[in-house]
């Protein structure tokens, strides 16, 4: 290999980790990673014709790595539209996504608009992103090996903390059901339980 070639590839996995968070060969290998997820989570599709894009859309946004390991730890990636249409006081905290671990399923659900990214207007939030981020961390506590045993429910949310110069650090947490804001979940009981296909 020449070394224009070496250098070439080089600033090419430079630039794809700057833009897209991953290396040139993670990124590459992305569509088959998705096609296989979606494939495998259409039993929960809720029948509109745009479900499949918009799971599409949130997977995109995740790196390939955090992919692969809710991939290889057979966890189910789903739209939720239950997310999305939470019954909320001033202060209860959203919940941003949903883990289930129940009869030896596992099945993280993600907030669903029904809307996707081009369909959202411009103060539409934009739930792909959001998604992104609920599997990253989640992905983490697989990599971890810190998710509980046994049958479980944990919810993610934004939580903000101070850290002296930086100011106010925003970052999403996963948290069991009895660590987790229980006005929340008293509103909203139908996400104590996973969603059926």
């Amino acid at each position: 290999m020449s070394v224009f070639t070496t250098l070439k590839s080089s600033l090419k996995n430079a630039f794809d980790y700057a833009v897209y968070r991953e290396s040139t060969e993670n990124r590459l290998k992305k569509p088959q990673v998705i096609a296989a997820l979606v494939t495998a989570n259409m039993p929960f599709a809720d029948g509109t014709e745009s479900y499949e894009l918009r799971l599409v859309e949130a997977l995109k946004r995740t790196r390939t790595r955090d992919l692969e390991t809710l991939q290889g730890a057979n966890v189910s990636i789903i739209l939720d539209t239950r997310l999305t249409a939470q019954t909320l006081g001033f202060a209860d905290r959203a919940i941003s996504g949903a883990y289930y671990q129940t009869a030896g399923k596992r099945i993280v659900a993600l907030p669903d608009g029904g809307k996707t990214d081009a369909q959202g207007g411009m103060f539409d939030p934009l739930y792909s992103e959001q998604g992104a981020h609920v599997l990253e961390r989640l992905a983490g506590l697989v990599r971890e090996g810190a998710l509980p045993k046994g049958d479980t429910a944990m919810y993610a949310s934004r939580y903000a903390y101070h850290s002296g110069r930086a100011g106010t650090v925003t970052v999403m947490e996963w948290r069991a059901a009895a660590g987790f804001d229980q006005k929340t979940l008293a509103k909203n009981p139908a996400l104590k339980l996973p969603p059926r296909p």
